[in-house]
């Protein structure tokens, strides 16, 4: 709907379509800081589309294995592949390139981004929540700075807070999803 397309012009003086961007100051804060690959972003969610023209430019590689961009815990392998497009769009929203031919930027287009794919559909919730668990320690064993965690439940686990909570007290952001 383009009613809701936001118009703004950034320090470069190329305009930007976005939903949203221009009403959080998105432009205005890109001209004191617009981030940098050295800030480590883990997305919890379904993955990240690796071939993504806005979002391959921007993604963390372990400085041990060149290849490895993040992990998919579900299949317990290196390819943290999104089958359903969620954890794509969130690092679209965080760190999408500056990419004024597509009309599209992340909130902070210069920062890495770590995908730790948790959930799949054919998972059941406590097997979700165990591989969530097992995201939120591999972002921050692997120096993720932020985590962004898009996900919950309508119960309590005790293994999900006592983790979030030991990465809060190594200095780590986390950023979760509520409703």
């Amino acid at each position: 709907n383009t009613s809701i397309v936001a118009q703004a012009t950034i320090s470069k003086q190329v305009p930007l379509k976005n939903w949203g961007i221009a009403k959080i100051h998105a432009p205005q804060a890109w001209k004191i800081q617009e981030g940098s690959p050295n800030v480590v972003v883990a997305v919890i969610d379904t993955g990240t589309d690796a071939r993504h023209h806005d979002l391959s430019p921007n993604l963390w590689h372990d400085p041990v294995h060149e290849d490895v961009y993040g992990w998919n815990f579900v299949t317990n392998s290196s390819n943290p592949t999104d089958d359903n497009n969620h954890g794509s769009h969130v690092s679209g929203i965080i760190g999408a390139l500056f990419d004024p031919e597509y009309g599209v930027s992340g909130v902070a287009h210069h920062i890495s981004i770590m995908p730790a794919k948790y959930y799949s559909d054919a998972s059941s919730g406590s097997v979700n929540l165990r591989h969530t668990v097992d995201s939120i320690n591999y972002a921050v064993a692997h120096g993720a700075q932020i985590i962004n965690y898009s996900g919950g439940g309508p119960e309590f686990n005790e293994d999900e807070y006592l983790d979030l909570k030991k990465a809060g007290a190594k200095g780590v952001l986390v950023v979760c999803a509520a409703g």
